[in-house]
């Protein structure tokens, strides 16, 4: 009888430490998404750089229902018909974040970056530089917000 009560205990134990770090691992998720929710400049600039770091490398993939978790919903007709332009012959290599400025008072950011891609049969890679904009809401975190912003220039258009 003893030796049941003592195992009764061990998986006792296991079970109420398994609960205790899942209830931490919730605190955590509730104390983060407390902690977007109210997020400054610096957090959401920190929150920026991993949603790009996300969405480009989904972009590099070529998996492109991943990447359009990161488009508002109203920019996912437009996101989707210009990466179909491209086809299967399109091959994104690499998408560089060359700069990010953020416009406070409307909560967005423009990033420019340049992608390095290349078309079958030619195989010669090439670089398209592009300005992304990206809004900041504070429940659904950065969403790019206008896939085709940008100019002949490569820059972005002007606001007027």
């Amino acid at each position: 009888m003893k030796f049941k009560f003592s195992r009764f205990l061990i998986v006792f134990a296991v079970l109420l430490s398994g609960g205790a770090v899942s209830g931490c691992g919730l605190a955590a998720v509730i104390y983060s998404s407390v902690g977007d929710l109210a997020a400054g400049p610096q957090r959401r600039a920190q929150m920026l750089d991993g949603t790009l770091s996300h969405f480009h490398r989904a972009i590099v993939w070529g998996s492109h229902p991943d990447a359009a978790a990161f488009v508002m919903p109203e920019a996912q007709r437009t996101f989707f018909k210009e990466f179909r332009s491209g086809g299967k012959n399109t091959h994104i290599v690499d998408v560089e974040v060359k700069d990010v400025i953020f416009d406070d008072e409307e909560g967005k950011a423009y990033v420019d970056v340049s992608i390095r891609q290349y078309e079958k049969p030619v195989f010669t890679v090439q670089s398209k530089d592009q300005t992304e904009v990206w809004k900041f809401n504070r429940f659904s975190g950065w969403r790019l917000s206008d896939p085709n912003y940008h100019d002949s220039e490569g820059g972005p258009k002007s606001a007027g």
